[in-house]
């Protein structure tokens, strides 16, 4: 609980909140257990972690929420009754169903800022496809209505942003004579004049808060037919000049603008691919080129220029991931974009004057720039320079090692983070293809192409960069930073370990028991490989540690023993720890732990599975501290007993043909040692 409240970001993506001994309980109270661990979380996490009123900010606890949602599901549906005739539809239905009401109920009690949190795992919860008619008219109608009646701006942004998530379950279904007699009149609207309602909402919305003279926008309201649906009634604010209510204007224009972005796959649904085509210029045209937004007298006026601009950075990487996929972008247009991003981040980094424009600008396009990158390359088909590339992780670096606020370190963190790939859903709700490392990769070639990690050029500068964050979680002054810079951790931590990287087939199914059939893609040179060999010269024990503790708590099952080269390496690095016996025995124990936690899935039929395994226990056994008899350890310190403990618990799941054979010790052996030998000693 106390690492859940001083790092809750990180905590929703890595920590399992089920007790370690409930499979040892009755059924109901199994249940009852799993159900109070996730709420005491959920309270937890709601009341630490801090939106500051950023939709950005906001995307983030969003997707993070999505991964404590599914385990807490998960381990709810799991933790049924065996006996129960219950299909696992069926579970998963009461299972939302009871979540769902547990987390309104503590809604209702919670101060402003933890509610704001549970709404996002409301959200998070319910981003299931509807696949009801009657409920996306009643979805849609609602954010419409909060949009014009709403006095804050930043809820304007985040009703824009619903109503763009919306859009992507827009036409893809052939409605039935049978569904449309069952319904109300008012929900027998086609869903074509639904989007259009979308549509007009957004682009007026953008226009009049803006005062943007956009022929464009206005021309998106005849686009799709409204019906009797009439907003010329509808009250509109331009953008206020009072200092204190900016910065939520600023993130509540770019949640519409990212909105308007996230509709654009419903648009072409229905049709309308010329319509695709101006929001995607539109879009395009307000990313500032070069210097045109960095003069400092554009810090001063023009404020609707610059608000656009950070829409803008947040929307591009779902025009330029969906407009890709459908062939509706060239190379020049690429090349264009990441060259502007390039230039602005470069010119936002030197302008000595600064404020809420300036900071949350830099954050935008440090964000948006990143995920670009990822999107363009996660396709494999076009290539950029190296040197490009590198220029913009660095421009990246500046924005975290430099004394800026800490949402501008946070923007630079996360370039880095979603141009590897890591977060790349935050602002892109899209599956990509999965990418396979070509063999016939050049080394040292000067452009780049598919994804940052399939590149051994970068992968020395990537590590040094994972480093660098590493450093700031640990060594930050501020609380916030470390929360900041653990949270992008985690991000990363779950893409290195996600189904795609893996290579495994994606199965979005929150039943789901276990990975029976799991393969790896790393290389012998890999990243990840790269970042175990850091850890063995890793001096800042105190860090490692704590990320080998989390992977004791939340192992991801057998994925971070799957390639037998990584694993020699996590395991063999605790001998060369500096720091003394004390923590290299603490490291063994989170080690006993996770192998604990995947003998206890694995199924011992995998062979190619359980040999890892039984490998990383023989390396570890060497690793045990001596004994003088059964009950007493030579060091006499808890650490060493604990990891005596430890490993009999985890030796007590292996295979037992194994365990038999691997503690075996012949009378020979026994002689020819006189009974000193430590290694037959341990084993005796």
């Amino acid at each position: 609980i106390k690492e859940t409240r001083e790092l809750p970001g990180a905590a929703l993506i890595c920590f399992s909140f089920t007790p370690k001994d409930v499979n040892e309980h009755q059924a109901s109270k199994r249940l009852r257990d799993v159900h109070t661990g996730y709420e005491i979380a959920l309270v937890e996490v709601a009341a630490s972690l801090q939106l500051s009123r950023n939709i950005l900010l906001a995307l983030m606890a969003l997707q993070s929420w999505k991964g404590f949602v599914r385990r807490w599901m998960k381990a709810y549906t799991l933790s049924y009754d065996a006996k129960a005739q219950l299909i696992v539809l069926d579970k998963t239905s009461k299972a939302a169903s009871d979540i769902l009401k547990s987390m309104m109920a503590i809604a209702d009690e919670a101060i402003p800022r933890a509610a704001e949190n549970i709404a996002l795992a409301i959200g998070a919860l319910c981003v299931f496809h509807v696949t009801d008619h009657k409920q996306r008219y009643h979805n849609i109608t609602g954010l419409l209505e909060v949009l014009f009646d709403s006095r804050s701006s930043l809820v304007k942004g985040a009703c824009g942003v619903g109503l763009g998530f919306s859009c992507q379950d827009l036409l893809t279904r052939v409605e039935t004579s049978v569904t449309s007699t069952v319904m109300k009149e008012t929900e027998k609207i086609p869903e074509s004049e639904l989007l259009g309602r979308i549509i007009t909402a957004l682009a007026t919305m953008i226009q009049q808060r803006t005062q943007c003279s956009s022929d464009v926008l206005h021309s998106l309201c005849s686009c799709f037919p409204l019906g009797s649906y009439d907003i010329s009634g509808k009250a509109y604010e331009q953008i206020s000049d009072n200092t204190e209510e900016l910065e939520e204007d600023i993130w509540g224009v770019a949640g519409l603008v990212l909105g308007l972005a996230t509709s654009i796959s419903a648009i072409y649904r229905a049709g309308e691919l010329e319509t695709v085509i101006k929001i995607k210029n539109l879009v395009i045209s307000w990313l500032p080129y070069v210097h045109s937004v960095v003069e400092i007298k554009t810090f001063l006026g023009k404020e609707s220029e610059i608000v656009l601009a950070l829409g803008s950075c947040i929307a591009l990487p779902t025009i330029v991931a969906f407009c890709q996929r459908m062939e509706l972008m060239d190379d020049a247009e690429l090349d264009h974009i990441v060259i502007a991003f390039k230039e602005l981040i470069s010119e936002l980094i030197s302008v000595k004057k600064s404020g809420i424009l300036h900071h949350s600008m830099l954050m935008a396009s440090c964000a948006g720039a990143g995920t670009v990158l990822s999107c363009i390359l996660k396709e494999g088909v076009y290539s950029f320079e190296a040197e490009h590339v590198k220029c913009l992780l660095e421009l990246f670096r500046k924005c975290y090692v430099n004394p800026f606020p800490s949402l501008v370190h946070l923007g630079g963190m996360l370039g880095v983070v979603n141009a590897i790939g890591a977060g790349a859903e935050i602002l892109v709700n899209m599956n990509f293809r999965k990418y396979t490392r070509q063999s016939d990769y050049q080394k040292e070639s000067s452009s780049v192409m598919g994804p940052l990690l399939s590149s051994s050029d970068f992968e020395p500068y990537l590590t040094s960069l994972v480093q660098e964050l590493f450093l700031v979680a640990q060594n930050s002054d501020t609380q916030q930073l470390q929360q900041f810079a653990s949270w992008v951790l985690a991000f990363l931590r779950h893409h290195l370990w996600s189904r795609e990287l893996l290579g495994v087939d994606s199965d979005s199914s929150v039943a789901e028991t276990s990975s029976k059939s799991v393969s790896h893609s790393f290389s012998e040179d890999s990243v990840v490989l790269k970042l175990s060999l850091w850890l063995m010269d890793f001096k800042y024990t105190e860090t490692l540690l704590a990320r080998m503790e989390l992977f004791g708590r939340n192992p991801p099952c057998l994925q971070w023993l799957m390639q037998i080269n990584l694993s020699n390496h996590l395991l063999s690095f605790t001998s060369y720890i500096e720091s003394g016996t004390y923590h290299k025995s603490l490291l063994c124990i989170s080690c006993w732990k996770g192998l604990y936690e995947c003998l206890d899935e694995v199924s011992v039929d995998t062979s190619s599975h359980i040999s890892h395994i039984e490998r990383c226990m023989e390396v570890l056994f060497t690793l045990l501290p001596a004994v003088q008899s059964s009950v007493s350890v030579v060091s006499g310190d808890v650490s060493s007993a604990e990891e005596w403990s430890e490993t009999v618990r985890c030796l007590g799941k292996a295979p037992e043909s194994w365990l038999l054979d691997f503690l075996k010790v012949s009378h020979e052996e026994f002689v020819q040692s006189a009974g000193k030998s430590i290694e037959i000693q341990k084993k005796v």
